[in-house]
């Protein structure tokens, strides 16, 4: 039975009954148009594979945006028998008529109002004079399937013999069947109508049903023509969401655009040009990373694989993309690949070439049109048809550094609204801009296993058998370092080496003529013209400043002579310096040296020394240096920092000898010290309880050094026992009662008596309840304890507190503007707060709240705690 058009008769029956006009008027014209799918589904499933490619493109291209009209024609075109044209003309007439009455009546319905049962009664005759002539044409033709009598069928599965069906009648009763398969080669999950005898055609994909028939649904356009997924409007429901992707229907149809390809999974993606050397593209170790955060992390939208320089960024998640595009598996509807790169190197000609803007996208603007025309076939500006699609959507964002930085905070701005069960987002960039922001995806370099594994696999298919394996058999283990050492392992000088290789034909040829490759002018403009404007001011200033004090014979540096040139805060300093380390521009050698990372930035380095605005005064303070004498001391240090990698007892002994040798200087001394502890700690894996004797042995001679002092208290109070607790407390009441400090090392100090006092009093008095809970002291015992507690927690508040409050308040744009004093402060503010609600001074800390949320309110690096003073405000108040 056609339950479709039951139902539908059904429906305008009982309106006709109780004279509802406007259901009445809206049924017969769904009926109608219904007719028309069901005519048109006949003709496709008849004539559309027989037709040529081009007359099929132009159908489903027709389909995408359709109009009655458009269906009328494309049933024309389907009926190349003229079955409706010739021998049913008088039917094609009516089929023509109803455009013309829909256009002129339905379109403007609300002008004519008072006439909706008469344009009812129109519909109605125009429907049965059509069923009057498809039941005449029965010996004409096979349009007598139009009625009832006709059954709706949904194939479930095919078994080796049968094809399992169901039918369904008008009251939604499902009957199953089953047929054999010579009758028909069905499909499953198609709807067909069964003609009688044993004939059958596809309504699929232009009527649907799910739910055993429950839900009925008619074509409303092709969403997508590369995925052919169609968009169905729902019957009896106001449901027009459903989408369903029909590719075998029309398979071999259209499998790309000028702009667009599709592959075999479904996935549909922007034409792009891949990096030739993509198929020999090797896995970095971060392949598998990008994966999982594409196709399983449900927590961020975006992530950036970043790196310095030249080192494969593109060709990986160009890798990556294909391999998503080619999987059989089907991750995401649409992958688009969006490119900001304006300059590509030539490594067989050794030159830059310029990329037009033609060929990559410039802004922002660019990219929301891109995406438009890749998802919606459309060039538009539209951002919110982007954010609320609901298809699974790769985006890929390639050289995200080259734009301009408010280009960049719009891109940014735009990815913050996309719904991460929709949306990924890869970004690349060679610098850190984005890795505090989302998630972080960094590159590993080639080792030199890595370095020739590349090399041949690249050559592999360009040379003959016999060559290839010739200069294979040439790569010893010293050959191996020769080639890491001249190509520094970048894919960019590997593919120039491989050029001499082919040339030469012969490795040490090749290696003989390479001494240039890192050398060129093209290159190293290429790789590194971009370094110094990535870098915020501070570490533009230290990149500069770092050409004094090094060559590429010699690119090695004392991180103590760069700070006494940059003559900066100590934070500016170590954040700088972080930057610089993140980027690979300089490497740190333990705690005193740094070597730049690749020499052939230090001519970078000159070059824009004489730019920077404080060229002549870093020469000025280099030339300090010069007239100075290098303690003889520090060598032994260095050499003592070299040690630790190579020979680590003797490097444990080179430091001792500095430590317990009282001729060389209290500073050399005590940076021995200091580097042993950390060598100790990080290298050795030991405990700070192993060497805690290595400060207290020192002590003496360094009591008058605040610095050392605390640093010492620092470590035993990290110990965390009673004891080492009170050795530490003892040495900061010592400071502060003997030296005579300035105003930040009061500070510092005074800020750590209240929190040391204030953590350790707060301890006792838990661990004092704890033992009270499960009766592990006398009743009597725990409140005399706990009244001396309080006593302490009040002479903390008379002796200390009053006085480093009012430093604090005295000092407050200073400490505002020096992170690490700040964060001291802050401490010591939240501790003492901890303090207060405990001896029931609600107004102190309530001063307390107010003052830290109106002064440190912009101090990012400390939001936390000023959450945490910000609540307690709000508890108290309340």
């Amino acid at each position: 039975m056609n339950y479709f058009l039951k139902r539908l008769n059904d429906e305008i029956r009982e309106c006709k009954n109780l004279e509802n006009q406007d259901w009445w008027f809206f049924y017969e014209q769904i009926r109608f148009e219904f007719i028309i799918i069901f005519i048109l589904s006949y003709f496709f499933d008849k004539n559309f594979q027989l037709l040529d490619i081009d007359l099929k493109s132009e159908i489903i291209e027709d389909l995408s945006k359709p109009s009655i009209w458009t269906l009328i024609s494309i049933i024309r075109k389907l009926d190349k028998d003229w079955d409706l044209q010739w021998t049913n003309r008088y039917l094609m007439w009516i089929l023509d008529v109803y455009p013309w009455f829909r256009n002129n009546t339905i379109w403007h319905w609300y002008v004519f109002w008072d006439k909706k049962a008469d344009f009812a009664k129109y519909l109605e005759n125009l429907y049965k004079n059509l069923m009057s002539k498809t039941e005449l044409s029965v010996t004409k033709g096979e349009l007598w399937f139009i009625n009832e009598n006709s059954d709706i069928i949904y194939i479930e599965n095919i078994s080796p013999w049968y094809s399992n069906w169901y039918s369904i009648s008008h009251d939604w009763n499902k009957t199953s069947w089953n047929c054999p398969l010579q009758t028909k080669e069905f499909d499953p999950n198609h709807v067909y109508c069964q003609l009688w005898p044993y004939k059958y055609f596809c309504l699929s994909p232009f009527i649907h049903i799910e739910d055993t028939g429950k839900k009925m649904y008619l074509f409303k356009w092709i969403k997508d023509i590369l995925s052919l997924k169609v968009q169905y409007n729902q019957l009896f429901e106001t449901s027009s969401n459903f989408c369903k992707e029909w590719p075998k229907i029309w398979e071999m149809t259209i499998n790309e655009e000028w702009n667009r390809q599709i592959s075999i999974n479904k996935t549909i993606r922007n034409k792009i040009t891949l990096n030739d050397s993509i198929e020999t593209y090797i896995q970095t170790w971060v392949e598998e990373d990008v994966k999982e955060f594409l196709i399983s992390n449900r927590s961020s939208v975006a992530a950036t694989i970043w790196w310095h320089w030249w080192v494969w960024k593109t060709a990986l998640i160009q890798y990556v993309n294909n391999e998503i595009f080619q999987n059989s598996k089907k991750y995401f509807d649409y992958i688009i690949f969006l490119s900001f790169k304006d300059r590509r190197y030539n490594w067989y000609r050794w030159q830059i070439e310029e990329i037009s803007s033609s060929e990559r996208i410039t802004c922002f603007t660019d990219v929301i049109r891109r995406m438009n025309e890749v998802i919606f076939s459309e060039e538009s500006d539209n951002i919110d048809n982007i954010v609320n699609n609901e298809d699974k959507i790769l985006t890929i964002i390639d050289d995200f550094e080259t734009i301009e930085e408010n280009e960049k905070k719009s891109i940014i701005n735009f990815i913050d609204k996309l719904n991460v069960n929709n949306h990924k987002v890869i970004i690349t960039t060679r610098t850190s801009y984005l890795t505090n922001v989302w998630k972080e995806l960094p590159i590993k370099e080639f080792d030199v296993d890595k370095t020739i594994e590349f090399l041949l696999k690249y050559i592999h298919p360009k040379l003959g058998f016999i060559q290839y394996e010739t200069i294979k058999n040439q790569i010893n283990e010293e050959i191996k370092k020769q080639i890491f050492n001249v190509t520094s392992w970048r894919p960019l000088f590997i593919l120039q080496f491989w050029i001499l290789l082919i040339q030469n034909k012969n490795i040490k040829a090749s290696l003989d003529r390479s001494w240039d490759i890192k050398n060129s002018e093209e290159a190293i403009e290429f790789l590194y013209w971009r370094i110094y404007n990535s870098l915020s001011e501070d570490a533009q200033n230290a990149f500069v400043a770092i050409w004094l004090l090094v060559d590429k014979d010699k690119p090695v540096g004392e991180i103590d002579r760069i700070k006494f040139i940059l003559n900066i805060d100590e934070s500016k300093f170590v954040n700088s310096f972080e930057e610089l380390i993140k980027l690979k521009i300089v490497e740190i050698k333990w705690n005193e040296l740094f070597t730049v990372y690749a020499p052939e930035i230090i001519g970078i380095m000159r070059k824009y020394l004489k730019t920077n605005y404080n060229c002549v005064k870093y020469s000025e303070k280099y030339n300090e240096i010069s007239k100075g004498v290098w303690p003889i001391g520090n060598s032994l240090l260095i050499r003592a920092n070299d040690l630790r990698d190579k020979d680590p007892q003797n490097a444990v002994v080179s430091y001792l000898e500095l430590i317990n040798n009282k001729t060389y200087s209290k500073d050399i001394r005590k940076k021995a010290i200091l580097n042993l502890a950390n060598f100790y700690k990080l290298y050795l894996w030991k405990s700070i309880e192993d060497y805690i004797d290595l400060f207290k042995d020192n002590y003496d001679d360094f009591i008058n050094d605040i610095d050392y002092s605390l640093t010492y208290s620092s470590h035993l109070n990290h110990i965390n026992t009673d004891s080492s607790r009170k050795e530490s407390m003892n040495i900061l009441l010592s400071v502060n009662k003997k030296y005579s400090l300035d105003d930040d090392d009061k500070l510092k100090v005074l800020s750590l008596i209240v929190i040391n006092l204030s953590r350790n009093i707060i301890l006792e008095r838990n661990n004092l309840n704890t033992q009270s809970k499960y009766k592990e002291i006398l009743e009597d015992d725990y409140y005399k304890r706990r009244k001396e507690i309080r006593v302490v927690m009040r002479n903390i508040d008379s002796i200390y507190w009053i006085g480093l409050f009012n430093k604090i308040k005295k000092n407050i744009d200073r400490i505002s503007s020096n992170g690490i004093l700040s964060e001291y402060c802050i401490s010591a503010l939240k501790q003492y707060t901890e303090i207060c609600i405990r001896i029931n001074k609600y107004e102190e800390a309530k001063e307390i709240c107010i003052f830290c949320i109106n002064n440190f309110k912009e101090h990012g690096g400390f939001f936390e705690a000023k959450k945490t003073l910000a609540e307690y405000f709000q508890k108290n108040n309340t």
